[in-house]
């Protein structure tokens, strides 16, 4: 210990004023892992954190729309090609549910349960607009989600940029909420963040198909020339794991070979088969061939035993737009049947 005596204003010291202080210890130098220990906390406090960032859900509507203004299947196949296998694993699995026309994977059993009465309410209140605004584009467009598109199309959104994270995340949070007012609010936070083309497809998925002229199976077909994969691979793995998100996964890290048949997992069964071109129909199904219409918009015509049609679901659709089909189909028995209002209707 050493002492330190107090002076006072005359430079004398006072005894008194005396204290005690310990003398300085010697310095002892850090070990080496100590040092290690410090770097490695100042690495992990003070370095920036790689933090993932989704892809922006606007580029995957700028490709939903670059598939639906064509009606070609190799630039269809193209587009899809180039955005698929530019996304990070995350992303990738999302927009490929998304292209499928679903929230969630097939084997997912949640369900959006959104209402007409709610999704229009918030189409409404997004656009400022009236029901019968809403009623007269559904005249001219007979899709929810063009509907959607021309009420929106002029409304800036606001908020962040939506994000294929962001839609997922809403779709999982609106599907786990429960009551139409959840429901509902959930869905307009959603909303004032989509812009017009936005609000189209995600109005589209929440009413079951985007309508864009894509088959599930051309879906495949797409993912698997993104990679390099066989085609066929890659619709095996899609109907043994229910997810055609987890399907593009696979196909990117050449895993397509892992999926097996699993007890209580639903498959995704088709007892047609796929052809690419006409060509191909003949080498596997030799002629005579029998060849029947499909008009779109009438899901099936049933006989009834009093002798009139009923159509379903979409008959007076087809009606407006198909008028020579309408015709034709309601000439068999002279009337058809509307399913909603169980009236009969004059051809």
């Amino acid at each position: 210990m050493h002492e330190v005596a107090a002076r006072d204003a005359g430079g004398c010291c006072d005894d008194r004023t005396a204290v005690a202080v310990p003398a300085a210890s010697t310095e002892v130098a850090e070990e080496p892992e100590q040092q290690q220990d410090h770097d490695e906390r100042f690495e992990h406090d003070f370095l920036p954190r790689v933090v993932r960032v989704s892809d922006r859900f606007a580029n995957w509507v700028s490709t939903a729309d670059a598939v639906r203004a064509t009606t070609k299947k190799l630039e269809k196949m193209a587009a899809l090609g180039t955005y698929l296998g530019g996304l990070e694993d995350a992303d990738l699995v999302v927009a490929a549910r998304l292209f499928a026309g679903a929230p969630f994977p097939r084997k997912d059993e949640r369900v959006l349960s959104v209402g007409w009465a709610a999704l229009s309410d918030v189409l409404l209140e997004r656009s400022s607009r009236s029901g019968d605004d809403m009623g007269a584009s559904y005249q001219r467009h007979a899709d929810l989600g063009d509907v959607a598109f021309e009420l929106i199309a002029a409304m800036p959104p606001t908020g962040e940029p939506l994000t294929l994270a962001d839609v997922e995340g809403a779709f999982g949070e609106i599907a786990g909420l429960r009551g139409s007012n959840a429901k509902r609010d959930a869905l307009r936070a959603l909303m004032k963040r989509a812009t017009g083309g936005e609000a189209r497809y995600i109005t589209k998925i929440i009413s079951g198909e985007t309508r864009i002229g894509l088959r599930e199976g051309m879906l495949e077909d797409a993912i698997a020339k993104a990679f390099g994969r066989d085609r066929e691979q890659v619709s095996r793995a899609n109907m043994l794991t229910g997810d055609i998100g987890d399907a593009a996964l696979r196909a990117k890290h050449g895993t397509l070979e892992e999926p097996t048949l699993t007890h209580f997992a639903p498959l995704g069964m088709m007892l047609a088969t796929p052809v690419l071109d006409l060509g191909e129909v003949g080498q596997r199904f030799p002629p005579p061939y029998i060849v029947e219409d499909k008009y779109d918009g009438i899901a099936r015509v049933r006989r009834r035993a009093r002798g009139a049609l009923h159509a379903v679901p979409d008959a007076a659709r087809t009606k407006r737009h198909v008028p020579r089909a309408a015709r034709e189909a309601a000439g068999v028995a002279g009337r058809v049947r509307h399913p909603r209002t169980r009236r009969a209707q004059p051809a």
